[in-house]
């Protein structure tokens, strides 16, 4: 008898703390788990290949450090989104929108040979994403980066701040980005916090953050596309966060 995602999440947390056997991780991982949180924090697994597997299987943001996570990338080119566990809708904007940006990677891509693979990582993600990283690890230089970003942006318009999450969460420099874009914009601040919501709470700890704000400003979020918290966590974890956002 199979066991639910419930109790595989169990079994996973319990051998990822424990013996940390790769190998166990991933067979316990492709029987379907709630994967709360990036891999990265836990350095027993963060460098080993399966990182990327479990990660994309179970749809959380991921790190690329080495050679072999980033070939193990490439084994992922042609994957096939639709399978025993989840459906295509699942992953919003595909499989490589959940790499968590990095000088290895960059430095990976600019030396890539393989367009067919390079054009996936680029549909991945807006485009002005991609350059905020090359402005930022010194690839392009000022005039060509500020071509591409408009002046101003309509007041209802929320522009794309993966940039800012991502460096938030993820790195240990420009953290100050995304409090003061959340500050800059307090009048449409319950937009945002339902867009870094719904885009990734997928990550326990951006779902925290996003709570102490709704605390912070005593905001009132309404349903997020039906939900309240986005359907990648175990039933314990969604009543608690559906109860408090």
């Amino acid at each position: 008898m199979s066991k639910s995602f419930e109790e595989n999440t169990k079994d996973f947390y319990k051998e990822l703390n424990g013996k940390c056997d790769p190998k166990r991780l991933l067979f316990i991982a492709e029987q379907g788990i709630f994967l709360k949180e990036p891999l990265f924090n836990y350095d027993k697994i963060k460098d080993h290949e399966f990182v990327v597997d479990i990660s994309i299987i179970n749809n959380q943001f991921f790190l690329i450090n080495n050679d072999k996570q980033y070939n193990r990338l490439k084994y992922f080119k042609d994957y096939q989104l639709v399978s025993n566990l989840h459906t295509s809708e699942y992953y919003e904007n595909g499989i490589f929108s959940l790499i968590i940006i990095n000088k290895f990677f960059i430095d990976k891509l600019l030396s890539e040979k393989d367009e067919d693979f390079i054009r996936k990582i680029r549909e991945a993600n807006e485009i002005e994403f991609y350059l905020l990283y090359l402005y930022n690890y010194s690839h392009i230089y000022t005039k060509t980066f500020i071509l591409f970003f408009p002046n101003n942006y309509d007041e209802y318009i929320i522009p794309d701040i993966k940039f800012e999450i991502f460096k938030y969460f993820y790195s240990n420099t420009h953290k100050y980005l995304l409090d003061d874009f959340v500050k800059m914009n307090e009048n449409n601040m319950i937009n945002i916090i339902k867009k870094i919501i719904e885009k990734y709470g997928k990550d326990i700890n951006i779902l925290n953050y996003c709570l102490d704000i709704i605390k912070q400003y005593n905001l009132e979020i309404k349903s997020i596309y039906g939900y309240r918290v986005p359907m990648n966590h175990s039933f314990e974890v969604l009543k608690y966060y559906s109860d408090k956002i």
